[in-house]
């Protein structure tokens, strides 16, 4: 599928930015895109639709500890977060519970404190401080306020972003399974924005995702945890197998 002037890539070694740009530059042919939108700018959009085009394994990332600030209502979450996994208190007497913005607020303007040792929280994204800075990292929002300082309170599992590239020996952050799909997916970006009038960006990509490309990236990820791990009297629950008891229960019929 890579095709164009081979100088442009070593895969000895895991792709950087600058071979990623270089993807831009063979994709049309060793030009450039429009001087408005340039090789960074491709590669870091190519980049942020492709991991919101499945929910990609590899970007679950380890478990994070959370600290409570006193007299703070909320924690700065990582400059890569993504989504929310999971969201778990560090005690016995400290558990969540994740709820959406608006029953958040109700909560809070109403006085109503979740019993027990229960925080309530939702995720939130601050207002821009102004258009020439860049949106800063979400938050997780408490209530109630925490009353002190506490070191990893909490523990959360998220799927990263995308984390955009600006220096050329950087690498992203992205499996090497991953890169045949990342470097064509760049090439379906590159070429809709130059060639439009040959097919839009949008079809480039459901094309691509019909391929043996897409499909050998989704197995790969898919195959990250293969079970579910113990479950008991020596079974293992395979992802998308049939429900342990049906060999337990001769007489199960698979409705």
């Amino acid at each position: 599928m890579l095709r164009g002037n081979p100088e442009r890539l070593d895969f000895i070694m895991a792709l950087t930015y600058l071979d990623l740009q270089k993807i831009v530059r063979s994709a049309l042919g060793g030009g450039a895109p429009d001087t408005n939108i340039g090789f960074g700018n491709v590669v870091n959009m190519a980049g942020r639709d492709l991991w919101n085009a499945h929910q990609w394994n590899h970007r679950i990332r380890s478990r994070s500890s959370l600290n409570f600030t006193a007299a703070q209502a909320y924690i700065t979450l990582p400059t890569d977060f993504g989504t929310m996994e999971s969201l778990k208190g560090s005690t016995i007497t400290r558990s969540t519970l994740l709820v959406t913005p608006a029953t958040f607020d109700e909560n809070v303007a109403n006085g109503i404190l979740p019993e027990g040792f229960v925080y309530m929280c939702c995720v939130t994204q601050p207002t821009q401080t102004s258009a020439t800075t860049a949106m800063g990292a979400p938050r997780l929002e408490l209530y109630p306020t925490p009353t002190a300082s506490v070191t990893a309170a909490l523990y959360m599992r998220y799927r990263a972003q995308w984390v955009n590239l600006s220096a050329d020996a950087s690498y992203p952050n992205v499996r090497e399974f991953m890169e045949p799909l990342l470097c064509e997916w760049i090439r379906c970006w590159a070429m809709g924005f130059t060639e439009e009038d040959k097919g839009s960006t949008a079809q480039r990509l459901n094309d691509l995702r019909q391929s043996s490309v897409w499909d050998a990236a989704v197995n790969e990820d898919g195959l990250i945890q293969g079970d579910y791990g113990i479950i008991g009297n020596g079974q293992v629950q395979c992802i998308g197998a049939e429900p342990i008891d049906m060999f337990d229960n001769p007489s199960y019929t698979n409705p």
